[in-house]
């Protein structure tokens, strides 16, 4: 493999990029230095490969075999291979007050973001459940219904219920 080939793969690899698609944009990349540094009997070659290569069941082929041994062969072996190699996992835990005041801010800054561009994703329809939420249902569905406050001060009331039972 030459220089090109391997400086691709390296940009492939930690990018995500499957490496059939490396393969592909390289040789995209190299055709005009390659077609100029070979004879016109290997380019003669070259084309009626390509050609042959070209044709949809032979290309449709090649990508269900490697999507298969992507998706199975390495999906399989992943997780013996993590535990042979002993890599330390990520321990799940509760976010803390910062990091869940932090997800507020972004949730209402996207959807701010949404209402200004008229798009309407999921913020949009999540700020509409909390709207009926807070105006009809829990009026209807709580014992005691308190006036809606604010989503930090909920959220503050929150954490230190849970807290407070932590301790008891």
């Amino acid at each position: 493999m030459g220089r090109a080939g391997r400086e691709n793969h390296i940009v492939s690899f930690p990018l995500f990029i499957f490496h059939f698609l490396s393969i592909i944009s390289c040789a995209m990349g190299m055709k005009r230095y390659v077609e100029a540094n070979i004879s016109l009997k290997s380019h003669t070659t070259v084309k009626y490969f390509m050609k042959m290569w070209s044709s949809e069941k032979l290309f449709i082929a090649a990508t269900t075999v490697d999507i298969l041994f992507t998706v199975f062969i390495q999906g399989m072996t992943i997780r013996p291979l993590i535990d042979l190699l002993a890599v330390k996992r990520k321990r799940e835990s509760a976010p803390t007050m910062g990091e869940q005041i932090h997800i507020q801010f972004l949730d209402h800054l996207l959807a701010g973001i949404e209402d200004i561009s008229g798009h309407w994703g999921q913020y949009y329809w999540k700020d509409k459940l909390e709207y009926f939420n807070s105006k009809y249902l829990q009026k209807i569905l709580l014992r005691e219904y308190n006036q809606s406050k604010s989503s930090i001060v909920l959220l503050y009331e929150k954490l230190e219920h849970k807290h407070a039972i932590e301790l008891a």
